[in-house]
């Protein structure tokens, strides 16, 4: 299983599996983005997970992490269980030579 990470200059975090992250972002996708579409959710699905956050945009995706964080708390494990099988398929399709490619 291939492990996800971030790297900025000489620090390098690693936060889990593909799997893991890719469970993640579908739960933004079905859960959050379902709850409130008007909301600026590519914050966390793009900018601070494939590039960076432009500091006029910390505050709201500091919101938005929060929100996600209260709905997800909000939320039972079997509403988004059926996630993660989804998720174990396209693990397998966005693997290629030996990476994952989120987006």
């Amino acid at each position: 299983m291939k492990k996800v990470g971030f790297t900025r200059g000489a620090l390098v975090v690693e936060l889990g599996p593909s799997r893991d992250m890719l469970f993640c972002f579908n739960c933004l996708k079905s859960v959050c983005e379902r709850q409130c579409p008007e909301r600026n959710w590519g914050l966390l699905t793009e900018r601070l997970f494939k590039y960076y956050v432009r500091q006029h945009e910390a505050d709201e995706t500091n919101e938005l992490m929060q929100e996600a964080h209260d709905q997800f708390s909000k939320t039972s494990t079997k509403s988004v269980a059926c996630l993660k099988n989804n998720t174990k398929l396209m693990e397998q399709q966005l693997t290629a030579n030996g990476r994952i490619f989120l987006g």
